[in-house]
């Protein structure tokens, strides 16, 4: 039988476990730009368009 690569959890200090403790607070997340506000805009703006578009072309052409 094959011996665990990590034979003592208290040893482990990598992953999530890494010099964390509970209490402490995550670094602040960086602010949200406003490139990056048009860019999820536009992403969904020309997804939804893809899906009418698409969804028209099928009706007109599968569907008949």
């Amino acid at each position: 039988m094959p011996e665990p690569k990590v034979k003592d959890q208290e040893e482990y200090r990598g992953g999530l476990t890494a010099d964390f403790s509970p209490g402490e607070d995550i670094e602040a997340p960086e602010a949200w730009e406003a490139w990056e506000t048009k860019l999820v805009l536009y992403s969904l703006g020309i997804g939804i368009g893809v899906l009418i578009i698409g969804g028209l072309l099928i009706n007109q052409t599968i569907l008949r």
